[in-house]
């Protein structure tokens, strides 16, 4: 048992005061969505099955306690809205409650593809102002999202560091046989999304040129990786025999504790600093 953990309820000085908790969490989970209480409500309605008024909503943020199924509902609103957005609800004790049993996991999709389905390349990428990605192809920059709308985002600001499996290294032909592929198949679509996201560099200025940078790896695969404004990240692992489109993949959201974000993204760190920067 850890010696650190203090019991609150042996206080008998302590009186948590949960209306007002409860009541908080409605009004960070519709700020941070950007709703006003009427656009809330009929959000609500629909996940609750049953009419919700504005005026009721309104009540649940000021005087009354929320039910139990309506506090649950907010919060799946606001976990289902892109994370990638910027919005933050305040850090009360029921958030961090809730964030802490997970491992600052906030969202698991059984596939690359669900995934992608789900959160379009430009809800990812649109408001970053920093990406840092690491896989073996990196489709989602790449191939799903457009090179213009890549460049703005560098001239107006945004740092870009992609670090991909080197097409002519001995682990990406390791990857193809695990996956079944023919020899060649994945180097050349490595290689093809490298020089095609290097055209970024002739449409830069120089102030944006420094805020660019392409590397290469030659190590095994284990995780692609993506995290946006050092808030968001996103590991999808690579399974023995399964393609990577078929692998789950996790949103991690960085919280004040160590958690899943912290690790991943030390894994990605250590992998940027041994990658070598591209010929390109």
């Amino acid at each position: 048992m850890n010696k650190k953990v203090v019991s609150l309820h042996k206080n008998r000085k302590f009186r948590a005061n949960l209306g007002n908790l409860a009541r908080q969490q409605i009004v960070d989970a519709r700020l941070a969505l950007g709703m006003d209480h009427t656009e809330f409500a009929s959000k609500l309605a629909d996940l609750l099955g049953w009419p919700v008024e504005a005026t009721k909503v309104e009540s649940w943020e000021t005087s009354a306690t929320p039910p139990g199924d309506v506090a649950l509902a907010s919060n799946m609103l606001l976990q289902h809205a892109s994370p990638f957005q910027g919005s933050k609800v305040n850090d009360d004790m029921l958030g961090a409650a809730v964030r802490n049993r997970y491992a600052d996991v906030t969202a698991v999709y059984p596939t690359r593809s669900q995934f992608t389905s789900e959160m379009s390349a430009h809800e990812i990428f649109d408001d970053a102002s920093e990406i840092k990605a690491a896989g073996l192809s990196l489709n989602t920059i790449c191939q799903q999202y457009p090179t213009e709308r890549l460049v703005d985002l560098i001239e107006n600001g945004t740092s870009v560091e992609l670090l991909f499996l080197n097409p002519t290294g001995t682990s990406i032909n390791e990857r193809e046989e695990e996956e079944g592929f023919q020899a060649g198949y994945l180097s050349a679509l490595t290689q093809l999304n490298i020089d095609t996201v290097s055209r970024v560099l002739t449409s830069l200025s120089d102030d944006a040129l420094g805020r660019f940078e392409i590397r290469l790896y030659d190590e095994p695969i284990r995780f692609n990786l993506l995290f946006v404004n050092d808030e968001v990240g996103v590991a999808q692992p690579y399974l023995p025999a399964s393609r990577g489109v078929d692998s789950p993949t996790f949103v991690l959201e960085k919280t004040r504790q160590r958690g899943l974000y912290q690790t991943f993204r030390s894994i990605y760190l250590e992998l940027w600093d041994r990658g070598t920067i591209s010929g390109y």
